[in-house]
């Protein structure tokens, strides 16, 4: 027989889903776990854009582009992020997923797309 630890809050220490029934038990931090996920992938994809861009040689990524990556990944992915919050995709379990949180994840991705061509606009 297998003994597990307990903590005060009730979680078993060296259970496989200890993690999973504290993020499953408070909802609030499964939501801030999903915004760093998310702020930490838009991050690596516009970089990922970028590297790209320029066929993966350093050499032409020049001081110029690296100030403008610089400048627009805050934005970018405070923008993404907010419009996400603001439509709701943190409030469900992702699982349960269908064609409406679909296409609330498509209106979000607009509205931020909008938002950062209005940022560019502007600055």
């Amino acid at each position: 027989m297998q003994r597990h630890l307990r903590t005060k809050t009730g979680f078993r220490l060296g259970s496989s889903g200890a993690i999973t029934g504290m993020v499953s038990r408070y909802p609030g931090l499964r939501r801030l776990l999903l915004a760093c996920m998310d702020l930490v992938l838009l991050a690596l994809a516009l970089g990922m854009a970028y590297e790209i861009g320029f066929d993966f040689h350093p050499d032409l990524f020049s001081h110029e582009y690296r100030r403008q990556f610089i400048c627009i990944v805050g934005p970018l992915v405070v923008i993404r992020i907010f419009w996400m919050w603001r439509f709701g995709l943190y409030r469900g379990f992702s699982r349960y997923t269908g064609t409406h949180e679909l296409a609330r994840f498509v209106l979000a991705c607009f509205c931020g797309t909008l938002f950062l061509a209005l940022f560019d606009i502007v600055c």
